[in-house]
C-alpha cells in the first residue's frame, strides 16, 4: 500500500473535527451527522495552507460543488485507492496530472459547504469511504512532511554485511587492473631467469636477481611495465638504478 505524506507542512496545522458521527457545524440536520472525513485547520488564522498531494498517484479534478465539496481534488494512487481534499480555493493541478507525494496541489480555502478556512481530507478503498486518522497520524510520527527529508531506517545487521560485500566487491574491482599488471610483470621476470617477491616485513616487492634484491616501483606507476618490457635486458644497469640490499633467501 503507498505510503502517505502529510498533506501540509509541520506545524503550520491543527486537527478541528475527527471522522464518524457530529453535530453538523452548519445546522443543516438535527442531532448528529456522519463525517466523513478529517478536518484540519491553519494554527494561523485567515491562512490558506498549501495542499500537498498525500499519495503519489493521478489527479482528478471534479467539477465545483456548492453546497458541498466546494473546490476539491482527488488523487489515486497505483493500488486504487483515492484521497480526497475539499474546500480549495485554488487548485495548481489538472485532471490526468501525475504527482508524487508531497507535492504542492492546492491552496486550503473555504469553498462550498465550509465555516471557515480547513482541509477536509477524505479516504476511499474500494469504492468505500474509510478512516483517513491512522494514515495521517502515521505520517505526522514517521515525520513525513512535504519537503522534509524521509527518515531512513536504523540499518540492520544484514544490510550492514550487504553494504561490506558490495564494498569488497568495488576494491577487487579497483583492483584487479593492478593485479593484471603484477602478474605480467611476475612473468616477465621469472621469463628472464629472475624472479619477484613480496617482503613478509613491510609488504614491498622486490626483483631477485642472484644474491642481490631490487625494490620495484609503485606497482600502479605508469612507469613499472615500461622498465621492464621485454626488449629491455634486467642487467646490472637495470637493477643498480633501482634500491637494493644483500638478499639471503
Amino acid at each position: 500500500m503507498s505510503q502517505v505524506t502529510f498533506p501540509y507542512a509541520q506545524g503550520t496545522y491543527g486537527w478541528t473535527s475527527p471522522y464518524g458521527y457530529r453535530v453538523d457545524p452548519l445546522g443543516r440536520t438535527s442531532g448528529q451527522s456522519f463525517h466523513g472525513g478529517v478536518d484540519l485547520a491553519p494554527k494561523q488564522p485567515g491562512l490558506g495552507l498549501v495542499t500537498h498531494a498525500p499519495v503519489t498517484g493521478t489527479v482528478t479534478v471534479p467539477a465545483y460543488e456548492s453546497g458541498g465539496a466546494g473546490h476539491n481534488i482527488w488523487v489515486t494512487d497505483t493500488d486504487g485507492v483515492l484521497w480526497k481534499v475539499f474546500h480549495l480555493a485554488r487548485i495548481d493541478v489538472r485532471t490526468g496530472q501525475r504527482v508524487s507525494a508531497g507535492d504542492p496541489v492546492a491552496i486550503m480555502g473555504r469553498s462550498g459547504a465550509s465555516t471557515g478556512i480547513h482541509g477536509h481530507i477524505e479516504r476511499w478503498e474500494h469504492g468505500r469511504r474509510t478512516d483517513p486518522t491512522p494514515h495521517l497520524r502515521d505520517a505526522e510520527a514517521a515525520g513525513r512532511f512535504p519537503g522534509t527529508p524521509i527518515p531512513q531506517p536504523t540499518p540492520t545487521p544484514e544490510d550492514i554485511m550487504a553494504t561490506r560485500a558490495e564494498l569488497q566487491s568495488d576494491l577487487s574491482a579497483a583492483l584487479k587492473p593492478i593485479t593484471e599488471r603484477l602478474t605480467a610483470l611476475e612473468q616477465l621476470v621469472v621469463a628472464r631467469g629472475n624472479y619477484w617477491t613480496r617482503d613478509e616485513r613491510d609488504g614491498a616487492m622486490w626483483v631477485v636477481a642472484g644474491d642481490r634484491k631490487s625494490l620495484i616501483p609503485d606497482p600502479d606507476a605508469a612507469d613499472v611495465l615500461k622498465t621492464f618490457l621485454p626488449e629491455r635486458q634486467i642487467g646490472a644497469a637495470t637493477l643498480d638504478a633501482l634500491p637494493s640490499e644483500p638478499w639471503a633467501a
